[in-house]
């Protein structure tokens, strides 16, 4: 009884919505019951010949289909719309309907984008100083409290890179914050190659609009 009314609320959240009722008939429909394939593409094979299936071969097909191009290809897709969906949120909004975006979001916007590829650098030193610090140093010292002697240099890199570690994410975050303040009260700021870059891309502020915030007095020196 529960299984049949889990099955019926299956059945009918799968016909709500269009998406999830074709990734259920191609995925998930042939595992119903364990024995019955009942999915699109095994009715489409069942219709075929028993002679025939043994000339062709086709049931190395299905199961190439169904084992590896299926499950692939769904995956493939998804994994590159997550990673797509963002970018196509930015040109969607801030390149062909930019009339309709105001000139503040615009430029924040590009900047974290930017951003993202300017900081990726630094994202991966931290992982690696942590790498080093945690796998490397660490264990080293370690080795010479048992052998109970003393490594005043090991010691030393230890510390500095640990402040390393400790000034990096420091400035990150200190940044990124800066960044988010003038962004929440309606500010730009200049940061060298990243605010031309920026502007490049969606152009000067328009003074006349109420709604392109505050100042950018870099544009007036340009001028």
């Amino acid at each position: 009884m529960h299984r049949g009314i889990r099955s019926e609320i299956g059945y009918r959240e799968g016909f709500d919505n269009p998406f999830m009722f074709l990734q259920f008939s191609f995925l998930e429909a042939s595992k119903v019951n364990g024995v019955y394939r009942i999915d699109p593409i095994s009715m489409l094979f069942a219709k075929i010949p028993e002679t025939l299936k043994l000339k062709l071969g086709t049931d190395n097909l299905y199961y190439m289909i169904y084992r590896d191009a299926i499950p692939w290809t769904y995956q493939f897709f998804r994994r590159e719309s997550a990673q797509l969906s963002s970018l196509a949120a930015y040109t969607f909004f801030t390149r062909i309907n930019k009339r309709l975006c105001p000139y503040l979001i615009r430029w924040h916007w590009t900047f974290i984008i930017l951003l993202d590829f300017a900081e990726r650098p630094f994202y991966e030193l931290a992982q690696r100083l942590i790498y080093y610090h945690y796998n490397v140093l660490i264990p080293q010292t370690q080795d010479l409290q048992v052998l109970n002697t003393i490594n005043p240099r090991l010691w030393l890199e230890v510390d500095l890179t640990r402040v390393f570690i400790i000034a990096l994410v420091t400035c990150h975050i200190a940044f990124v914050l800066f960044a988010m303040l003038h962004a929440i009260c309606g500010q730009y700021f200049y940061f060298p190659f990243l605010t031309e870059n920026v502007e490049l891309h969606i152009g000067p502020r328009d003074k006349s609009s109420i709604y392109s915030g505050g100042g950018t007095a870099w544009q007036e020196e340009k001028k």
